[in-house]
């Protein structure tokens, strides 16, 4: 999966059977994510993913763990457009 700033590319990471999308009307819609990485990403709000055509965005700050030197645990909610009305 990439992990988009406006156009660029700051991150690619692989994915699993944990990341869930998730969409109920007039509820949520977005996607759910849990992955490992083997630095700190530099992840900032507004960063984003393209799934079906559609831009879902970090709009609050990541879950971050570190687990080791070499390993660090992401967990970050990537919210649909609707979220964006909200601000």
């Amino acid at each position: 999966m990439d992990i988009l700033r406006d156009t660029s590319i700051i991150a690619s990471v692989e994915i699993d059977e944990s990341t869930v999308f998730s969409k109920k009307l007039m509820a949520e819609h977005k996607i759910k994510t849990e992955f490992y990485a083997p630095a700190p990403l530099d992840l900032q709000l507004g960063d984003h993913i393209v799934w079906k055509e559609t831009n879902y965005s970090i709009n609050r700050a990541s879950g971050i763990e570190k687990i080791n030197n070499q390993t660090y645990k992401y967990s970050i909610e990537f919210e649909g457009p609707e979220y964006g009305l909200y601000n």
